[in-house]
Formats: structure tokens, sequence, C-alpha cells
């Protein structure tokens, strides 16, 4: 049975244990909680699938929970031009660990199709207890994340009218973005 998420308390009383040198051991308690629930990315900007306009451009990703961040280094990330099966440099990466969000800069991607891949596994990108990602959200950990997006030179983000959402007089719009 999976012990995720269920609180502990480890007890001992004092004198049911000797330390080295044979001195009983004065009462003592202590509380834990079992966390074996890999990180999983949970939103990304470009979104999987989408084209954006050629250039400078950032990739960003937000995991579902806090991560180790030493753990994301530039040898965690991979970013590549899958037509050409070029593997380019990351020219910069941050992650904001208030946010959970890992940000790639790019200064510039010409037009093609790219996945930018997170590495996984022993030596890959962890949360802060220590588990991998699970890069598919099967609920394992130890799968890389692949993200794929397009990127063409006739790719232009539009921004339509704003629509006043529910309820009415809140300041609350909503906009159809649309690729042209």
């Amino acid at each position: 049975p999976s012990l995720t998420g269920t609180n502990f308390t480890l007890t001992v009383a004092a004198g049911a244990l000797n330390n080295l040198s044979g001195a009983e051991v004065v009462a003592c308690s202590s509380s834990f909680t079992v966390d074996n629930v890999p990180p999983v990315v949970q939103s990304t900007s470009p979104l999987a699938g989408q084209i954006v306009g050629t250039g400078a451009r950032e990739i960003s990703l937000t995991f579902n929970e806090n991560m180790r961040e030493f753990s994301i280094s530039v040898d965690q990330l991979e970013l590549r031009e899958v037509t050409t099966n070029t593997v380019l440099a990351i020219d910069e990466f941050n992650f904001n660990d208030a946010t959970r969000t890992l940000t790639v800069t790019m200064d510039s991607l010409d037009e093609g199709n790219y996945t930018l891949t997170l590495r996984s596994g022993a030596t890959g990108i962890k949360d802060e207890i220590g588990n991998s990602l699970d890069g598919n959200a099967d609920g394992t950990s130890g799968d890389d994340y692949v993200l794929r997006f397009g990127v063409d030179s006739g790719a232009t983000t539009v921004v339509s009218g704003l629509q006043p959402e529910s309820p009415l007089g809140s300041l609350i719009y909503a906009a159809a973005i649309t690729r042209v």
C-alpha cells in the first residue's frame, strides 16, 4: 500500500534506548510525512503543439510542486530542432522557486519544429524531497518531459477585443487569441 501523504510520529520513551556510551536516551518525538509522488510539468508557454513567431523566445514551464533548484541545470535541458536533428545551445535559463517556474531563453529561433526536453532519472530534475520528474504524468517518476512546438515566420499572435466575464462589472475580461 502507498504511504504517500501519511503523517507519522515516531516516539521514543525515556530509557527505551541507550546511547553508545550506555546512558539512557531521554524521551523524544518526531513527526514526518512520506512523499513519493513525483513532480510533473503543470503548464507551459508556449503550449504543446503551438506555433510561435521567429526571433527571441522565452519558454516557460511550471511544476506542480517545489523543486530541488540545484537539480535544474543546462545538463538537464535539451533544445532540438527536429527536422535537422540539431541540438541548439540554450542561451539562458532561470528557475523561480517562488512560482516553481523554469524559464528558458533563446536569443533567436529560426523556423522549424522543436522539442525542449527536461531530463529525469538519477541525475535529472527532482522535487525538493528527491523524487525524479514524471515526464509523462503517469504517476511513475523517471520519464523525461518533452515539449513540442513550432516556429514559423508567418505566425503572429492577435488578441481580439476583450469580452466581459461574469459577474459583469467585475473587471474580468477574456480575450480570444488566434494565429493568423
